[in-house]
């Protein structure tokens, strides 16, 4: 399975206004051939909760905003079996936790109102890793009447970006001590 992202802007980019042809065009050709290869896809919403997505953070968008981007989604994809999951929001970070958890079930919600069974893809909030899903008494917030959901942890992002960009200065230093 692999993670398809997507940046909103270019796909819609007006709240409420119709996807961009060209945008929906490469997105359902990029599905296309991941499902030749055999190739099971999550549509990942990336960089959507960032104001370098619209100027301005996730949690400030116009109220039915996202909702109205997923029905879209749904609409096009649904009954199209290459994909297999929606991821709402990567890494969302919005005020509270109280917040996110709202506008994830609205989306979630909008795509089962729309009769699409795919899986929905719920990301913790504020980067969430496994420690703040366990150490701090958390419990699945999703309502999903089909019960068919993920949650995702970005456990370990910082040691990650960290160690990415350790061995990119190495390789461009032609520092070999990164093999």
């Amino acid at each position: 399975m692999i993670r398809l992202p997507f940046w909103w802007p270019h796909l819609q980019p007006t709240f409420g206004e119709p996807l961009d042809a060209g945008a929906l065009a490469t997105l359902h050709t990029e599905v296309d051939r991941a499902g030749a290869a055999q190739m099971a896809v999550a549509l990942d919403n990336h960089y959507a909760a960032r104001s370098q997505t619209f100027g301005m953070d996730i949690e400030y968008y116009p109220s039915g905003a996202v909702e109205d981007l997923w029905k879209r989604l749904s609409d096009e994809f649904k009954d199209d079996p290459s994909v297999i999951a929606y991821d709402l929001v990567n890494e969302p970070d919005v005020s509270t936790d109280a917040m996110w958890q709202a506008m994830s079930n609205s989306m979630v919600k909008t795509i089962r109102e729309n009769g699409d069974q795919k899986i929905i893809w719920v990301e913790g909030n504020a980067y969430a890793g496994v420690d703040e899903f366990t150490d701090n008494g958390w419990t699945p917030w999703i309502t999903d009447p089909n019960d068919h959901h993920v949650m995702d942890a970005s456990d370990n992002i910082m040691y990650f970006r960290a160690r990415v960009s350790e061995l990119w200065w190495k390789f461009r230093r032609h520092d070999e001590s990164y093999l």
